[in-house]
Protein backbone atom coordinates (compact mmCIF):
# COMPACT_ATOMS: atom_id res chain seq x y z
CA UNK A 1 0.00 0.00 0.00
CA UNK A 2 1.26 3.46 -0.93
CA UNK A 3 0.21 6.75 0.65
CA UNK A 4 -1.26 9.02 -2.02
CA UNK A 5 -2.58 11.94 0.04
CA UNK A 6 -2.62 13.49 3.48
CA UNK A 7 -5.50 15.83 4.31
CA UNK A 8 -6.99 17.56 7.39
CA UNK A 9 -9.94 15.54 8.75
CA UNK A 10 -11.69 18.63 10.11
CA UNK A 11 -11.88 20.23 6.66
CA UNK A 12 -13.11 17.00 5.07
CA UNK A 13 -15.81 16.79 7.74
CA UNK A 14 -16.88 20.36 6.95
CA UNK A 15 -16.94 19.59 3.22
CA UNK A 16 -19.05 16.46 3.71
CA UNK A 17 -22.10 18.60 4.57
CA UNK A 18 -22.14 20.18 1.10
CA UNK A 19 -21.70 17.04 -1.03
CA UNK A 20 -24.80 15.89 -2.88
CA UNK A 21 -26.66 12.87 -1.52
CA UNK A 22 -28.54 12.36 -4.81
CA UNK A 23 -27.03 9.30 -6.46
CA UNK A 24 -28.09 10.51 -9.92
CA UNK A 25 -25.75 13.52 -9.72
CA UNK A 26 -22.52 11.63 -10.28
CA UNK A 27 -19.29 13.40 -9.32
CA UNK A 28 -20.85 15.98 -6.99
CA UNK A 29 -21.72 13.14 -4.63
CA UNK A 30 -18.02 13.21 -3.73
CA UNK A 31 -15.60 15.65 -2.11
CA UNK A 32 -12.88 16.82 -4.49
CA UNK A 33 -9.29 17.54 -3.41
CA UNK A 34 -6.76 18.99 -5.84
CA UNK A 35 -3.61 21.08 -6.01
CA UNK A 36 -4.03 24.78 -6.60
CA UNK A 37 -0.77 26.68 -6.56
CA UNK A 38 0.72 26.37 -3.08
CA UNK A 39 -2.53 25.06 -1.61
CA UNK A 40 -4.66 21.96 -1.47
CA UNK A 41 -8.17 22.92 -2.52
CA UNK A 42 -10.97 20.93 -0.88
CA UNK A 43 -14.42 21.39 -2.42
CA UNK A 44 -17.91 19.93 -2.21
CA UNK A 45 -21.07 21.08 -3.99
CA UNK A 46 -24.67 19.89 -4.28
CA UNK A 47 -26.25 22.43 -6.65
CA UNK A 48 -27.57 24.70 -3.88
CA UNK A 49 -24.38 25.33 -1.91
CA UNK A 50 -20.65 24.87 -2.19
CA UNK A 51 -17.93 24.43 0.45
CA UNK A 52 -14.38 25.54 -0.38
CA UNK A 53 -11.19 25.67 1.67
CA UNK A 54 -7.60 26.28 0.57
CA UNK A 55 -5.11 24.54 2.86
CA UNK A 56 -1.45 25.61 2.43
CA UNK A 57 0.81 22.75 1.37
CA UNK A 58 3.40 24.24 3.73
CA UNK A 59 1.38 22.58 6.50
CA UNK A 60 2.46 19.18 5.14
CA UNK A 61 -0.87 18.23 3.56
CA UNK A 62 -0.68 16.99 -0.02
CA UNK A 63 -2.60 15.34 -2.87
CA UNK A 64 -1.52 13.66 -6.13
CA UNK A 65 -0.97 15.50 -9.40
CA UNK A 66 -4.48 14.60 -10.55
CA UNK A 67 -7.55 15.61 -8.50
CA UNK A 68 -9.06 12.90 -6.31
CA UNK A 69 -12.66 12.33 -5.27
CA UNK A 70 -13.46 11.20 -1.74
CA UNK A 71 -16.48 9.57 -0.14
CA UNK A 72 -18.29 12.05 2.16
CA UNK A 73 -19.43 9.09 4.28
CA UNK A 74 -15.82 8.43 5.31
CA UNK A 75 -15.58 11.88 6.88
CA UNK A 76 -19.10 12.41 8.25
CA UNK A 77 -18.12 11.80 11.89
CA UNK A 78 -17.36 15.01 13.81
CA UNK A 79 -13.58 15.29 14.24
CA UNK A 80 -11.58 15.24 17.44
CA UNK A 81 -8.81 17.77 18.09
CA UNK A 82 -6.47 14.86 18.72
CA UNK A 83 -6.89 13.62 15.14
CA UNK A 84 -5.13 15.96 12.71
CA UNK A 85 -4.30 13.82 9.66
CA UNK A 86 -6.33 11.73 7.24
CA UNK A 87 -3.78 9.57 5.42
CA UNK A 88 -5.16 7.99 2.22
CA UNK A 89 -3.55 4.98 0.59
CA UNK A 90 -4.01 3.46 -2.85
CA UNK A 91 -6.00 0.50 -1.47
CA UNK A 92 -8.91 2.83 -0.66
CA UNK A 93 -8.33 3.04 3.09
CA UNK A 94 -7.97 6.27 5.06
CA UNK A 95 -6.29 6.23 8.45
CA UNK A 96 -7.08 8.99 10.92
CA UNK A 97 -3.91 9.80 12.82
CA UNK A 98 -2.82 12.06 15.66
CA UNK A 99 0.14 14.42 15.38
CA UNK A 100 2.48 11.57 16.37
CA UNK A 101 1.26 9.33 13.56
CA UNK A 102 -0.72 6.99 15.82
CA UNK A 103 -3.86 5.63 14.15
CA UNK A 104 -7.13 6.42 15.92
CA UNK A 105 -9.52 4.88 13.36
CA UNK A 106 -9.89 4.07 9.67
CA UNK A 107 -12.51 4.07 6.91
CA UNK A 108 -12.91 3.54 3.16
CA UNK A 109 -12.32 6.81 1.31
CA UNK A 110 -13.19 5.76 -2.26
CA UNK A 111 -16.66 7.02 -3.24
CA UNK A 112 -19.42 4.98 -4.85
CA UNK A 113 -18.77 4.09 -8.54
CA UNK A 114 -21.19 6.67 -9.96
CA UNK A 115 -19.25 9.42 -8.21
CA UNK A 116 -16.10 8.16 -9.95
CA UNK A 117 -17.66 8.35 -13.41
CA UNK A 118 -15.92 10.15 -16.25
CA UNK A 119 -18.21 13.14 -15.75
CA UNK A 120 -16.22 16.25 -14.87
CA UNK A 121 -16.47 17.81 -11.42
CA UNK A 122 -18.04 21.30 -11.68
CA UNK A 123 -15.72 24.21 -12.40
CA UNK A 124 -15.94 26.00 -9.06
CA UNK A 125 -14.25 29.10 -10.48
CA UNK A 126 -17.31 29.61 -12.69
CA UNK A 127 -19.70 29.19 -9.77
CA UNK A 128 -17.92 31.45 -7.29
CA UNK A 129 -18.80 35.16 -7.55
CA UNK A 130 -16.00 37.65 -8.10
CA UNK A 131 -14.80 39.33 -4.91
CA UNK A 132 -15.47 42.71 -6.53
CA UNK A 133 -19.18 41.91 -6.58
CA UNK A 134 -19.42 40.95 -2.91
CA UNK A 135 -20.27 43.39 -0.13
CA UNK A 136 -20.99 43.08 3.59
CA UNK A 137 -24.37 44.77 3.50
CA UNK A 138 -27.44 43.29 1.80
CA UNK A 139 -29.52 45.60 -0.35
CA UNK A 140 -32.77 43.89 0.63
CA UNK A 141 -34.02 40.91 2.61
CA UNK A 142 -32.77 37.47 1.61
CA UNK A 143 -34.28 34.04 2.25
CA UNK A 144 -32.36 30.81 2.88
CA UNK A 145 -33.05 27.15 3.54
CA UNK A 146 -32.70 26.87 7.35
CA UNK A 147 -30.92 23.51 7.33
CA UNK A 148 -28.24 24.82 4.93
CA UNK A 149 -27.57 27.81 7.19
CA UNK A 150 -27.54 25.54 10.25
CA UNK A 151 -24.93 23.26 8.66
CA UNK A 152 -22.42 26.07 8.19
CA UNK A 153 -23.12 27.51 11.64
CA UNK A 154 -22.38 24.07 13.08
CA UNK A 155 -19.11 23.93 11.13
CA UNK A 156 -18.07 27.44 12.19
CA UNK A 157 -19.05 26.84 15.81
CA UNK A 158 -16.77 23.81 15.99
CA UNK A 159 -13.84 24.84 13.77
CA UNK A 160 -13.54 28.64 13.75
CA UNK A 161 -11.05 30.59 15.79
CA UNK A 162 -13.29 33.49 16.86
CA UNK A 163 -16.86 32.12 16.68
CA UNK A 164 -17.70 34.67 14.00
CA UNK A 165 -19.31 34.20 10.59
CA UNK A 166 -19.40 36.95 7.99
CA UNK A 167 -21.82 36.99 5.08
CA UNK A 168 -21.02 38.64 1.74
CA UNK A 169 -23.84 39.27 -0.70
CA UNK A 170 -24.40 40.83 -4.11
CA UNK A 171 -26.86 43.44 -5.35
CA UNK A 172 -29.52 40.90 -6.33
CA UNK A 173 -31.38 39.12 -3.52
CA UNK A 174 -31.26 35.80 -5.41
CA UNK A 175 -27.55 35.95 -6.36
CA UNK A 176 -25.11 33.60 -4.59
CA UNK A 177 -23.90 34.66 -1.15
CA UNK A 178 -20.58 33.71 0.46
CA UNK A 179 -20.38 32.80 4.15
CA UNK A 180 -16.93 32.77 5.74
CA UNK A 181 -15.22 31.86 9.00
CA UNK A 182 -11.53 31.72 9.99
CA UNK A 183 -10.27 28.24 10.84
CA UNK A 184 -8.62 27.61 14.19
CA UNK A 185 -5.27 26.28 12.94
CA UNK A 186 -5.12 23.85 15.83
CA UNK A 187 -7.35 21.66 13.65
CA UNK A 188 -4.43 21.42 11.22
CA UNK A 189 -2.09 20.32 13.98
CA UNK A 190 -0.11 23.54 13.77
CA UNK A 191 0.29 26.90 15.48
CA UNK A 192 0.70 29.00 12.32
CA UNK A 193 -0.74 32.52 12.26
CA UNK A 194 -1.59 32.21 8.55
CA UNK A 195 -5.33 32.57 8.10
CA UNK A 196 -7.17 29.64 6.54
CA UNK A 197 -10.76 30.48 5.59
CA UNK A 198 -13.77 28.21 5.56
CA UNK A 199 -15.87 29.37 2.59
CA UNK A 200 -19.48 28.44 1.93
CA UNK A 201 -21.36 29.57 -1.17
CA UNK A 202 -25.11 29.50 -0.56
CA UNK A 203 -27.90 30.24 -3.02
CA UNK A 204 -30.80 32.27 -1.56
CA UNK A 205 -34.35 31.05 -1.99
CA UNK A 206 -36.70 32.87 -4.31
CA UNK A 207 -39.69 34.10 -2.32
CA UNK A 208 -42.51 34.77 -4.75
CA UNK A 209 -44.81 37.72 -4.24
CA UNK A 210 -42.40 39.64 -1.97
Amino acid sequence: MTTIACLPPAILWAASFAASTDGTKGPICAIEARRQGNDVRIVAVDGHRCFLCLVPTATGFHVPEEPIRLSPKAFSKAPSRKVVQAVLDDSGVVQFQDRHGLVASSAVWTPDPWALSEQAFPNIDQLWPSSELLVCKPGTFMAFTPSYVADFMKIADKLSTNDTVRVLSQDQPVAPTVWQAVLDNGWLGMDSTEEVWLNYLLMPKLVRGQ
